[in-house]
């Protein structure tokens, strides 16, 4: 679809970026010219957002889409939310919208966005307008996709700004790969994270379904486990240490500290039963650090 003119809308100063104006138009533009009558949500991302559908639908299955709802998620860095708010839903991670609401924003749209010219980025106009009538980080995710919340996978951007998830791959978005092809095996438990104890060892290990397991040589209590590390800094850029909208740890400064990291290699179906086995290898970054653990998990 190609955007509409936008040069007759009224008050636009030099100070208000017309991308960002046809980036708030598109849910209204998008009704506007025409849906079919099974249509019930409007969801939309940035260009570097991968959509996660299956969970999508999953997620959106709670809500009435005939009343008005906007459904999304904040921030993880907290200055990006004190910019702007933490009742918006940043467009990264995607926004749906209601049916209902499309139709209410296609009413109101052109008007509301000449008084929030002064917001920055379509999303927080698009946030501006809803009143009217919710993964900001960079470097490695790994840390963060490791200890991924109870909760369905339904997207994953600025992938231009953070390291490919899965190191072995070099290229940010062939690194999606193997976390895309787990998905399809099973959407509902891609990231889902479960803690187990090898006693006999002494053994932590938590694993990040379809993508990371890691073995501490050491007992590590649940609630730790549970906590992302921090592998990556807020989307300013200011501070691995945060603040973020979530707890984080530290990561262990001696590599004696740190745990045994495996990365996903391959899923299988098992024939004749709803099963699935994934097989994780061994990462060893820079030089080898020995230690008790398994090539394969």
């Amino acid at each position: 679809m190609v955007s509409a003119n936008t040069s007759l809308l009224r008050p636009i100063t030099r100070d208000i970026m017309r991308v960002e104006m046809r980036l708030a138009r598109v849910v209204s533009e998008t009704y506007r010219v025409g849906v079919e009558d099974d249509v019930r949500w409007f969801v939309i991302g940035d260009d570097d957002t991968v959509f996660f559908p299956e969970n999508i639908v999953t997620v959106l299955s709670r809500y009435d889409w005939q009343e008005m709802h906007y459904v999304g998620g904040v921030s993880e860095s907290v200055d990006m939310d004190v910019v702007l708010s933490y009742e918006m839903a940043h467009g990264g991670g995607g926004v749906a919208i209601s049916r209902p609401l499309a139709a209410e924003l296609t009413r109101i749209m052109d008007g509301c966005l000449g008084p929030h010219e002064n917001l920055y980025g379509g999303d927080a106009r698009l946030w501006a307008c809803v009143l009217g009538s919710s993964m900001d980080i960079r470097g490695d995710a790994s840390g963060l996709l490791a200890a991924h919340p109870p909760a369905p996978l339904v997207s994953l951007h600025h992938l231009d700004w953070v390291s490919p998830i899965d190191p072995r791959i070099p290229n940010r978005f062939d690194s999606l790969s193997p976390l895309l092809s787990a998905y399809r095996a099973d959407p509902g438990r891609a990231l889902q994270q479960t803690i187990c104890y090898e006693k006999t060892k002494n053994w932590s290990v938590s694993v990040s379904w379809a993508y990371t397991a890691h073995i501490h040589p050491w007992i590590v209590q649940p609630w730790e486990l549970l906590i992302p590390t921090r592998t990556f800094t807020t989307w300013s850029n200011s501070s691995d240490d945060g603040p973020f909208t979530f707890n984080t740890r530290p990561v262990g400064r001696d590599p004696c500290e740190r745990p045994l990291v495996y990365f996903l290699d391959r899923v299988e179906e098992v024939e004749g039963g709803p099963v699935v086995t994934t097989t994780y290898s061994r990462f060893r970054p820079g030089k080898s650090v020995g230690g008790p653990g398994l090539e394969r998990l």
